[in-house]
């Protein structure tokens, strides 16, 4: 019986009380995202006529990138709402998109970060279309994926897991 409880106990305390992942080095992931999403040639920040670029997440903003390549990045939560970061008239803004910024832990060893994002239109002035942009047909696939292999985080970037993929 002191075998069981002593074999219950270290299972108990190595996987429920183990450390978790810090927030700065999430911070470091979703900056690794953000850098590598906005960067790309196939971004439309490219053509972006308004001077920032909105994003909406949960996360501790202060410890996220401020700017990427020219792109000035404003974060917000849910509870601020997008409206506040809109001047007004809201017709201007026809065409703007909006951005989500979210990560998931998979067994302490796997970190997704995922770029979302809708657009705003047709802005009237008691309406506007919102179209949510579409992940693809071939399942879920994140922005970018962290693992961890005994002590080394490697980084697969959404390319590369398309690529995954489809093999």
């Amino acid at each position: 019986m002191k075998k069981l409880l002593l074999i219950f106990v270290l299972h108990f305390s190595l996987f429920s009380f183990g450390q978790g992942i810090a927030d700065s080095t999430i911070a470091q992931f979703c900056n690794i995202a953000l850098e590598d999403y906005f960067d790309s040639a196939n971004t439309p920040s490219k053509n972006n006529k308004f001077n920032s670029l909105l994003i909406e997440t949960e996360f501790d903003t202060s410890l996220l990138l401020q700017t990427v390549d020219s792109n000035k990045l404003i974060f917000f939560n849910t509870k601020q709402g997008v409206k506040s970061f809109l001047d007004k008239p809201y017709k201007n803004h026809n065409g703007r998109s909006i951005y989500g910024l979210k990560y998931h832990i998979y067994n302490e060893d796997t970190v997704d970060v995922v770029i979302h994002g809708y657009t705003i239109d047709n802005i009237k002035k008691k309406s506007m279309s919102i179209g949510v942009w579409c992940g693809g047909t071939i399942g879920y696939i994140p922005t970018a994926r962290f693992v961890r292999k005994e002590s080394e985080w490697t980084y697969l970037s959404y390319k590369e897991l398309i690529d995954l993929k489809l093999k």
